[in-house]
């Protein structure tokens, strides 16, 4: 009688497990974004890196444009491609261009392929135009909001926000993109929320 009471449960116990699996089979739980799994969204980012020639000047043995790629390299590694992560790379010059755009690691080659700031100062209200056009093209082909971020050493000639650069500023708080400002001039890196 126990033997046939055990079978019974263990049998129970089969066929419900079946059940289960015949469910999660037509669901199509997935690790993929915004699954119950996945731990986080998708994110994007879209980084405009100062490459005038004052991000050049070592302070206590490293450029702000070395503490630059450092913290924009971990802020890549962050991103996975599989969860759909985007990223796009935009240098403010003497003019501004975008190196890389879509995938993470892409990205990621093209800052470690920069070997150094270029000669001159930074086009920086015509790089926040280019971001603004690439986080429209984010949001349009990925629906993801992106994140803009600057790393500069703010330098007083570059930030004069009373011409063009503070009208792109505006621009962008307009349209109520999430911006912050990395300053590099110091060797501790502070972040400045740009409302």
């Amino acid at each position: 009688r126990r033997r046939v009471l055990l079978e019974d449960i263990l049998l129970l116990a089969l066929r419900t497990l079946a059940v289960l699996l015949l469910i999660l089979g037509l669901a199509g739980p997935t690790l993929g974004p915004g699954s119950i799994i996945g731990s986080r969204p998708p994110r994007a980012e879209i980084v405009v890196l100062d490459h005038s020639m004052s991000m050049n000047r070592r302070t206590e043995g490293s450029s702000a444009f070395d503490r630059a790629r450092t913290s924009i390299g971990s802020l890549l590694e962050d991103l996975d491609p599989a969860r759909g992560d985007r990223a796009a790379l935009i240098l403010a010059g003497t003019r501004a261009q975008r190196p890389a755009y879509g995938n993470p690691a892409e990205v990621r080659l093209a800052l470690d392929e920069l070997e150094g700031a270029a000669h001159g100062s930074a086009a920086l209200a015509e790089a926040l135009e280019v971001a603004r056009r690439t986080a429209e093209t984010l949001e349009s082909e990925s629906k993801l909001a992106p994140t803009i971020r600057i790393y500069t050493d703010l330098q007083a000639n570059t930030w004069q926000l009373d011409g063009p650069l503070g009208e792109s500023l505006q621009r962008l708080g307009a349209e109520g993109r999430k911006l912050t400002v990395y300053d590099l001039a110091r060797t501790q890196l502070t972040a400045r929320k740009v409302k």
